[in-house]
């Protein structure tokens, strides 16, 4: 090929990658610019980032300091350096844009190198249709190095350079720890068939393992407490059904198989806008929760086949291919191993929904290409265009989008203003779950418990946040002065946000161990009647809609007298 031709073709296939996705990746950059739409997860994951943008932010916030030890020390300079460089909130949503980039280069490398310049097109245009990859990215938590790392060793096995393999593995353990077992088990099995001395083989691997474990041991030292598992259930009912996390993240756990097949399908699924919006809504009919459509299954099925068949025939005679394959072998095993163990290994579905949408983005228009290369000869490439098309019209997206960014605060501008105004040192409670995730990210205030924040990993967080949550359902929902006395003495809490909903009929919803103490508190304060309601004529700062900002000090002033019972 001429580098004329070379020019002409990658000009091409960019344009017309432009043209497809460009005005939806635009809009995903338009709606990021506006400081009320941001990703759900670095409300949380972000917190000592923000923590140190905001110098009169109070001291011992227990939030705070547990997302710090959770942070690797890669990623904690990273988001220093991007605090510095444009602020934390602008850096949250440009990183994943930058990351994204070097995931798609790595697929259409890797993709060219399997099946020529138009399985490339192909590799990128399904990264960029499947909704995973920036669903995934976004918001720049620790989390959305790993699909840029999971490509970046997809090209190391097609190079078969072991030495960029465990350097990627280093790399792993600074900013995404879960992502060194399938790095360091990839490594393992490359360099069991690589062509290097034994004794360097063993040095490599020892190196490697001693760089990742000496990275892990600020972060054992600082854990706060022991990790919870599937034998803590009965005991901490957070980390079971009805509890603090979804069914991908607690047990039972998927079989392998089973797992597989649904991230593969992840993998293909897009976002909103689809292209062919009837034909997308006509496969998806029927799907529920955790249920996919028949339609969907059988579509699913068929690229799976095409890419399995496909995949067998190319390793058959391309070394590199095998190699590849190294990838999903290691991200199998670390799957049931994390299974089989858990709590130890982390989220076993964190193993294989960072690696299984690599290899099949890759992997389909990879199949198809040697499927029909000795059958169509010259026609081939145009096959592959079509089998890419196909997907796209059936499960793919035109990306970009609202794609990761899954907060839309735009409503609540009004009660942001009034928590912002707050003096620096103010530490609010209310209910957890709603508008308090938001105020730290927003408004740069504490808070003494929200959702995003109560995570039920470690055993003495996960009790620090029962003890939290215990204070807060009390003076919520107290029917004397005395919870409330206690939120502001032993807590230190020095306003409360609370909706007047919650004091209707219903109780507020809240995941399982709380919900039987929401329910008996609720029911309390409806006979009784709300101490909060009776006090807070004189100590409301600022009401929007249903929702009530109170100075507790002046909920608490006894020279107030509290007005009759509201119930």
């Amino acid at each position: 090929m001429t580098r004329r031709r070379l020019l002409l073709g990658i000009a091409l296939a960019a344009g017309s990658l432009a043209a497809m996705f460009g005005p939806s990746f635009a809009d995903h950059v338009r709606l990021a610019c506006d400081p009320f739409r941001f990703n759900d997860d670095a409300r949380h994951w972000l917190l000592p980032a923000l923590r140190d943008e905001a110098p009169d932010w109070r001291d011992g916030d227990a939030l705070v300091d547990y997302r710090r030890a959770m942070t690797p020390p890669g990623q904690a300079l990273v988001l220093r350096l991007g605090s510095r460089l444009m602020g934390i909130a602008a850096f949250s949503k440009a990183l994943p844009l930058v990351q994204y980039a070097v995931l798609l280069a790595c697929l259409a490398w890797c993709a060219a190198r399997l099946g020529g310049p138009v399985c490339a097109w192909a590799a990128a245009a399904l990264g960029l249709s499947s909704h995973v990859f920036l669903y995934q990215m976004a918001g720049g938590t620790a989390r959305s190095w790993a699909f840029p790392l999971a490509g970046a060793a997809a090209v190391a096995l097609l190079r078969g350079s072991a030495p960029a393999l465990a350097a990627l593995t280093v790399l792993g353990a600074l900013l995404y720890p879960p992502s060194i077992v399938v790095l360091g088990l990839s490594l393992a099995l490359a360099l069991y068939g690589a062509p290097m001395r034994p004794a360097r083989k063993a040095a490599l691997l020892a190196l490697t393992a001693a760089a990742c474990a000496a990275l892990q041991v600020p972060a054992l030292l600082h854990a706060p407490g022991r990790l919870l598992g599937p034998a803590d259930v009965a005991a901490y009912p957070e980390v079971g059904p009805g509890g603090r996390y979804g069914h991908d993240d607690r047990p039972p756990f998927l079989n392998t198989a089973a797992a597989v097949a649904d991230a593969f399908g992840r993998s293909l699924q897009g976002g909103e806008p689809a292209w062919i919006p009837p034909l997308r809504r006509s496969i998806e009919a029927g799907s529920s929760f955790g249920r996919p459509a028949p339609a969907l299954i059988a579509a699913v099925a068929v690229f799976g086949a095409l890419a399995g068949w496909g995949t067998i025939l190319l390793a058959r005679r391309d070394p590199a291919a095998r190699r590849l394959l190294i990838l999903f072998a290691a991200s199998a095993i670390a799957y049931e191993a994390a299974r089989h163990c858990a709590p130890l290994l982390y989220f076993p579905q964190r193993h294989l929904i960072h690696t299984i949408p690599v290899l099949a983005v890759l992997l389909v228009p990879v199949g198809i290409r040697e499927i029909v290369r000795d059958r169509a000869g010259a026609r081939a490439p145009a096959l592959v265009v079509a089998g890419t098309l196909l997907v796209l019209a059936t499960l793919g997206g035109r990306g970009g989008g609202a794609n990761g960014l899954t907060v839309d605060a735009r409503a609540d501008r009004a009660l942001h203003a009034a928590v912002a105004a707050l003096p620096s040192q103010a530490l609010l409670a209310g209910w957890p779950d709603g508008v308090l995730d938001d105020i730290p990210w927003l408004d740069r205030r504490a808070v003494l418990l929200n959702r995003e924040c109560h995570e039920a990993i470690h055993k003495d967080y996960a009790d620090e946040m029962r003890r939290c949550m215990a204070a807060v359902i009390g003076a919520y929902f107290a029917t004397s002065p005395d919870p409330l006395r206690t939120l502001r003495e032993r807590w230190g809490v020095t306003h409360l946000l609370v909706d007047l909903a919650h004091y209707g009929p219903e109780p507020p919803p809240y995941f399982v161990p709380f919900r039987d103490d929401v329910r008996a508190a609720h029911a309390a304060m409806r006979e009784r009647g709300s101490e909060v309601q009776r006090r807070m004529a004189p100590a409301t700062l600022a009401q929007d809609g249903t929702r009530v900002l109170l100075d507790l000090s002046r909920l608490l002033d006894t020279r107030t007298e509290p007005s009759a019972a509201t119930p």
